[in-house]
């Protein structure tokens, strides 16, 4: 197992952070008593080489810090999220129908006033939903459910499980179509990216949160106003402004989950996880615009893709992260993100976290400004 934690407070440098990783790496070698060229990384079948990290399965491990290096170099030189996923090669999703589908033809005019780009809105949603669909195609409900279960109950923190049937977690884990999950998480940044450039009218200033349901969940408008969501599950939370407290539960959380906060000092709550820009089995994604934020939650939160896509954007303010395992930029089978583009934030969480990448999972954690802290153990 290699855990990748990529921690970018870092000017947009050419050299300066390949050389920074490569210093590293011939530190911890000198003590290890090793060559560079003595530590490998075993092959693997089915990795596509082409995409970032491919070389990770056929090269040395000094080859790997080099290719990493140079990717987050084009992440600090890109600076945004949307940037982030054209160089993990995510933002060309699968094709979908310009069309709406009938279910959601009652939920369009509903969401056309309220938020600018509300029909692209909806269709993304639906796109992300059927990406889901196909992730899964080949597995039964009966072993979706089984799975869901072996995962959610597995200790990841633990050294062996002679107990455990980890070898049937790990078939039903290898039949998901991840290249899905891929998609899933391109139409997510594309759906935030439309809502955020829109923005929301005037009309949305005070009083309570609009709600209204679609077949595929709750959609909820917020207010300038101090806004309290949950414990309730939604499809999308779109809130303009105030300090609003999220107090959700994962239990009940749909399949595809959505938050776009644009202002306020904001506090999110997910003690029992799953949430927070983190999933088990489907696609989940937080953006915070401004603001100091606070974020606690249990296990598989923060940015963390178990068996699905997980993203957690905070673009300004001194926030401060607190988790529990897998979570913080965390993958298990899928794709686990945390992106903080400025302030003095502080991380802390158990076990598996900030930049942990398990069995054929993807993970990063990226901090591109501002003087932070972090800490992760106990369990």
């Amino acid at each position: 197992m290699i855990l990748l934690a990529l921690m970018l407070p870092l000017p947009c440098l050419a050299g300066n952070l390949t050389d920074s990783l490569e210093v590293a790496l011939k530190n911890a070698q000198m003590h290890l008593g090793m060559q560079l060229e003595e530590i490998g990384l075993p092959g693997q079948r089915g990795r596509h080489m082409s995409s970032p990290g491919g070389s990770l399965i056929s090269s040395n491990l000094a080859e790997a810090v080099r290719e990493v290096a140079i990717d987050c170099e084009q992440l600090l030189c890109a600076g945004s999220a949307d940037s982030l996923l054209s160089i993990a090669g995510l933002d060309k999703p699968s094709s979908f129908d310009a069309d709406l589908p009938g279910m959601l033809v009652s939920s369009k005019d509903s969401l056309r006033k309220y938020v600018p780009g509300g029909i692209q809105t909806l269709v993304l949603l639906a796109g992300i939903n059927r990406e889901l669909l196909r992730a899964f195609s080949l597995l039964s409900f009966a072993e979706r459910e089984e799975l869901r279960e072996l995962v959610s109950g597995f200790e990841f923190w633990r050294d062996q499980w002679p107990d455990y049937p980890v070898e049937r977690m790990l078939e039903l884990s290898g039949r998901v179509k991840r290249e899905h999950l891929a998609s899933a998480g391109a139409m997510m940044a594309l759906c935030t990216r439309t809502i955020r450039e829109s923005g929301l009218p005037s009309v949305v200033t005070s009083g309570k949160p609009i709600f209204y349901q679609t077949p595929l969940g709750a959609v909820v408008i917020g207010t300038h106003d101090d806004d309290t969501y949950g414990p309730a599950a939604a499809l999308l939370i779109v809130d303009p402004g105030g300090d609003d407290s999220y107090q959700l539960s994962a239990a009940g959380w749909p399949t595809v989950a959505m938050i776009v906060d644009l202002g306020g000092d904001d506090h999110y709550n997910c003690p029992d996880g799953t949430g927070l820009g983190g999933s088990v089995m489907g696609a989940s994604w937080l953006e915070d615009v401004s603001g100091n934020d606070t974020y606690t939650s249990g296990p598989f939160s923060q940015g963390a893709g178990i068996l699905g896509a997980g993203v957690l954007i905070d673009r300004q303010g001194n926030d401060r992260y607190r988790g529990g395992y897998l979570c913080q930029g965390a993958s298990f089978f899928g794709i686990g993100v945390l992106i903080d583009l400025a302030g003095n934030d502080i991380y802390n969480a158990d076990f598996g976290a900030q930049g942990a990448g398990f069995a054929a999972g993807e993970a990063l954690l990226a901090d591109l400004g501002g003087d932070d802290r972090y800490r992760a153990g106990g369990r």
